[in-house]
């Protein structure tokens, strides 16, 4: 089975972060669906298979040509995903079921937050985050890898992507030893707007995470989906993808 991202939090997280990694991937499935490759430092390269082996055949008493795969060298990069939280610790310390309970809330928002945030990076990019990695739309083979619906009633469009998953497709890479933290909730003394003190709790959480796109034919995009008369999704277009 392929390692996803949900399985680098159980593996190297805390207990803390692996059970909340789990609590989100209902709500972004993708963390539980793409796999994930660990890797050292922040950027990596990878060998990409551009050609296949053909042949096989031979005749009797004569031999066979010799073949190879042809392979290509391609770096990717891994980005900074370091969500933090500040509440003021007098309404934290107020809420109705005590300060726990508020900051149990509030890990699970950050965490769900960052993910929703690294699933958006996939689809769209820099368009979503610019300091965040480049996503399948920037990636993918737009001008022959789309299917186009035709659909133009604004605000009601989306696509559909196919994607064929794993080293030679697509994957996240997960730089600095595969290292997916959320810290201990710590006391600090912040200021507002104005300069002026006060004590609030502070969390944060930090990953190394980046889009590993293989090759032109790892994903396909069926897009202009609309809400127009045939230009939903249907058993047709997905046939034709």
């Amino acid at each position: 089975m392929p390692v996803t991202l949900l399985d680098v939090a159980k593996a190297t997280g805390s207990d803390g972060i692996a059970g909340l990694v789990e609590e989100v991937v209902p709500a972004v499935p993708e963390i539980g669906l793409i796999p994930t490759k660990p890797h050292k430092g922040t950027l990596y390269t990878a060998s990409i298979r551009t050609g296949i082996p053909k042949g096989g055949f031979r005749a009797a008493n004569q031999g066979t040509v010799v073949v190879n795969s042809q392979f290509e060298q391609k770096q990717f990069a891994c980005h900074i995903v370091n969500p933090v939280w500040i509440c003021d610790k007098a309404v934290a310390d107020a809420h109705m079921d005590g300060a726990d309970a508020f900051i149990a809330a509030e890990a699970y928002a950050l965490t769900l937050g960052a993910f929703m945030g690294v699933a958006s990076q996939i689809y769209y990019g820099t368009g979503n985050d610019a300091v965040g990695f480049p996503g399948l739309q920037a990636l993918y083979d737009a001008a022959n890898m789309t299917i186009d619906a035709g659909g133009t009633t604004a605000n009601t469009g989306s696509s559909v992507w196919f994607l064929k998953l794993g080293p030679m497709g697509v994957q996240l890479g997960m730089g600095n030893d595969s290292q997916l933290s959320i810290s201990d909730v710590k006391t600090i003394v912040t200021t507002d707007a104005q300069g002026r003190f006060y004590s609030a709790y502070h969390q944060e959480l930090q990953a190394w995470v980046g889009l590993h796109h293989a090759s032109k034919n790892s994903s396909l995009r069926i897009r202009n989906l609309t809400e127009d008369a045939g230009k939903g999704l249907t058993d047709a277009w997905l046939g034709k993808a």
